[in-house]
């Protein structure tokens, strides 16, 4: 099984980076990603790891489960920046007990 990891409201996240009072390059910058690659994550051309969804989720001071959806595809089917397999459902496990 393929797992991606996208924003529930990409709306919603562009206001709260605007009322972080960061631009979106100051706010790439805090999380520690290119502003092209938090650009790619806006536009839905790509998701991100983990790892970054929890660095996005604890710039914005709120719980990844407040900002992301995990979403699931059939086995073979890739999504642009998607995670595959067990490992990523064990790093979600991870994430989430750390909450």
């Amino acid at each position: 099984m393929t797992v991606a990891l996208k924003f529930k409201n990409i709306e919603d996240v562009e206001k709260m980076i605007a009322l972080s009072g960061d631009n979106m390059a100051e706010f790439s910058k805090r999380v520690g990603v290119h502003k092209g690659t938090m650009d790619r994550y806006i536009n839905g051309r790509s998701n991100p790891s983990p790892k970054t969804a929890k660095k996005i989720s604890k710039t914005l001071g709120k719980p990844m489960a407040d900002i992301f959806l995990a979403e699931s595809l059939p086995n073979g089917q890739q999504k642009r920046g998607g995670l595959n397999g067990p490992r990523c459902e064990d790093d979600m496990n991870k994430i989430n007990k750390q909450k």
